[in-house]
């Protein structure tokens, strides 16, 4: 069984990303908070920081603020 699981970075605008990956690590405002498959549903905000995205290759995106959304489907 695969330990990936699909994230989506988007803008108001457009998709930023959108790929398979077995973590990332975001910045809430409760602390930077890793995100594996099968993590706990949450809502949260994100306050500037960068957003990690790992896996075959690491990846780095800058967030001012937004919301994140995880749930099991």
């Amino acid at each position: 069984m695969s330990e990936n699981f699909t994230i989506e970075i988007i803008s108001p605008d457009k998709t930023i990303l959108k790929t398979e990956t077995n973590e990332a690590v975001i910045p809430s405002f409760e602390g930077e908070m890793g995100i594996l498959k099968d993590h706990i549903s949450l809502i949260t905000f994100l306050r500037p920081g960068l957003i990690n995205v790992k896996g075959d290759k690491e990846r780095n995106f800058f967030v001012e603020d937004g919301t994140v959304e995880f749930s099991k489907k």
